[in-house]
């Protein structure tokens, strides 16, 4: 039989940690303060095995369907640097 005592101990630290990650009464909206929340749990889903539940907080964007530029360092520099020659001139 678990000990009541040391049952509503690890309750208590339970409740106490969630506490830290919950956002203010009136700011559940602002997306800044449910970040943690969700951070938290996913580690939780993660290390209880329950990774068909956790969500990607940031998922990363592939380069191929953005058809980004090729540059390179000679071109790079030249857009940079280009106001800044024009203004020099002026």
């Amino acid at each position: 039989m678990i000990d009541r005592k040391l049952l509503l101990n690890t309750s208590l630290l339970i409740c106490n940690t969630l506490k830290k990650f919950l956002p203010p009464k009136g700011q559940y909206h602002v997306i800044a303060y449910k970040i943690y929340l969700c951070i938290f749990v996913n580690y939780v889903l993660k290390y209880g095995r329950y990774t068909k539940f956790t969500r990607p907080l940031c998922p990363s964007a592939l380069f191929s369907p953005l058809s980004a530029l090729h540059l390179d360092s000679v071109v790079l520099y030249r857009l940079l640097t280009h106001n800044l020659d024009q203004e020099k001139s002026e």
